[in-house]
């Protein structure tokens, strides 16, 4: 089981098909936790990461998997921004120390569509 950060990449793309090129995602944890090493971190919930889409609206991050972390059932909040800072999409990720990462999508009144053959797994955007 690894007890670092898993880098984890997401490709977004809006309800037309573009990239969300310059868009912003946010990953917030859902509780506060720590690794479960004796030396490991401890994180506030409140304590932000996000990524800036490049021009082919994929973004790379370094997230702790999910399954390494104390208290057990620990999620990502996943929340996508556009460039001029609208929200897009928003949802649930949990990042599996296998390098497989689960996805638990959640929306609120949008349609989301999971693109899992492709290199870089692909979220399409409904509004």
């Amino acid at each position: 089981m690894p007890t670092s950060k898993q880098t984890v990449v997401l490709g977004f793309q809006d309800s037309l098909g573009n990239p969300l090129t310059g868009g912003t995602v946010t990953f917030d944890l859902n509780v506060d936790i720590s690794t479960a090493t004796a030396l490991g971190p401890q994180i506030n919930a409140r304590q932000t990461a996000s990524a800036i889409c490049d021009s082919n609206g994929v973004i790379t991050v370094k997230l702790w998997p999910n399954d390494v972390l104390v208290p057990s059932g620990s999620v990502y909040f996943v929340q996508a921004y556009t460039s001029l800072g609208q929200p897009v999409w928003r949802g649930e990720l949990k990042v599996a120390s296998s390098g497989v990462t689960d996805y638990l999508l959640q929306e609120d009144g949008i349609s989301v569509f999971l693109l899992e053959t492709s290199l870089v797994d692909a979220i399409i955007l409904e509004t």
